[in-house]
């Protein structure tokens, strides 16, 4: 399904993925929520950040352009947990960073096995 997707859009299967779960989480669409305490801090967060800086913007595109920022490898479609501190760092929110505690909190909540979250899992704890 990924490949047909990437070869009609000219996209990598990994960003077609990525894509396709970013459009599923149009108006109407079921969505998964996160009781984690890690991932409702940085949902409010990124809320708060949307509210500032891209007020403008529907909240879809913000998380795309939050994706874009966050996934240091495009060919990829796992996103390094580090990486989320360095964008609370790199927007100001320094103060808001994770510690390792809730890093590895964040992890389990994704099953990630190592420090690798699959970019859906991301946009599902943000949603």
């Amino acid at each position: 399904m990924f490949s047909s997707i990437a070869s009609r859009s000219r996209l990598s299967p990994s960003a077609a993925s990525s894509l396709l779960f970013i459009n599923s989480l149009r108006v109407g669409t079921p969505r998964a929520f996160s009781t984690c305490a890690p991932a409702l801090k940085l949902k409010a967060v990124l809320e708060d950040y949307r509210r500032e800086n891209y007020s403008r913007e529907t909240p879809h595109r913000f998380m795309n352009d939050f994706v874009k920022a966050i996934n240091t490898y495009p060919e990829s479609s796992t996103i390094k947990v580090d990486t989320l501190n360095d964008f609370l760092v790199n927007i100001g929110k320094a103060d808001e960073t994770l510690t390792e505690e809730e890093m590895q909190l964040l992890l389990e909540e994704a099953g990630a096995a190592d420090r690798d979250i699959p970019v859906e899992k991301v946009i599902q704890l943000m949603a």
